[in-house]
């Protein structure tokens, strides 16, 4: 069946021609909350890309964690080396490099496959000129709605502040969600593709994409097909996960109290715990709608 785009997001930008997509996390293994051949699914996702990429002629930019681990099996480089797009750009993320580290980058799955001919490395991120047309590309997490908790995360309006006001297209990786943002249709664009994949209980209603720029300046949206969620995600293992995310909640609140400082807010303490302390990320997401931040 053809894959039908969705309506152009934003337009009068330059023309390139150019694939985003990004957060693949490409595995061997399959996702706990997953019951189908994973393997198979990502082939499907990959052979998406590759008709897109045929229909338009197109380049592909990947913004970060291309694979789920940085030093994937031999059986797993073999795997990608066969199945993904042929000459991408893409920009390390922090599940492509050991360590989380650029210096680690030679003894990463992304180093090989550079090695191999099969993709182009993004060495530093920041300004490039790709195709004639100038990007800003990094792998960090950038949010359209919320100010995540993390450190080194940041909300889109103000992320695009900080940038050179030349660079029309400005690409994200990291954060799951697929989002755009512009403060206009003259003003710079950031597009963030989110995940290609739903690995976890929290993207059952993720609808996976991939941002096509075309060569008449607009962006468009091209959505992934993808499988009922009652058809590879196990109902038994999502019961647990429910159970298990009351109980880490409940042991949060405890230790919340423990910890809590005279002279601050209710959020304020809580914002310092979850800085504080290895809170996971599905907890922080129930805490953030809890508050309607």
């Amino acid at each position: 069946m053809k894959k039908k785009p969705s309506k152009p997001i934003l337009k009068n930008r330059p023309a390139c021609n150019v694939i985003v997509t990004g957060d693949w996390h490409l595995r061997e293994d399959t996702p706990p909350c997953r019951t189908d051949n994973f393997l198979d699914t990502q082939k499907r996702k990959l052979q998406f890309i590759h008709e897109l990429v045929s229909e338009h002629d197109a380049e592909i930019i990947h913004t970060g964690d291309l694979f789920h681990k940085p030093k994937p099996s031999p059986f797993m480089l073999s795997w990608a080396i066969e199945n993904i797009p042929r000459d991408m750009l893409v920009i390390p993320g922090n599940h492509d490099l050991p360590g989380n580290n650029m210096a680690n980058y030679e003894h990463s799955g992304l180093r090989t496959l550079e090695a191999s001919g099969v993709i182009t490395t993004i060495d530093q991120p920041g300004s490039h000129d790709f195709f004639g047309i100038p990007f800003y590309i990094v792998h960090a997490y950038i949010d359209d709605e919320h100010q995540h908790w993390m450190e080194d995360s940041c909300l889109a309006e103000n992320f695009m502040k900080t940038l050179p006001p030349h660079i029309p297209y400005v690409l994200t990786g990291d954060n799951h969600k697929s989002f755009t943002w512009s403060a206009g249709d003259d003003e710079p664009i950031l597009i963030n593709p989110g995940s290609l994949t739903r690995q976890t209980i929290d993207s059952i209603d993720h609808r996976p994409c991939v941002y096509l720029i075309t060569t008449e300046g607009v962006v468009f949206t091209h959505y992934v097909d993808i499988e009922d969620a009652d058809d590879v995600f196990g109902s038994e293992y999502i019961k647990k996960e429910k159970e298990r995310n009351n109980e880490n909640i409940q042991k949060f609140i405890e230790q919340l109290g423990e910890q809590a400082e005279l002279g601050l807010s209710f959020e304020e303490n809580l914002k310092k715990f979850i800085m504080k302390n290895k809170i996971e990320e599905r907890v922080q997401q129930y805490i953030q709608t809890a508050l309607g931040e």
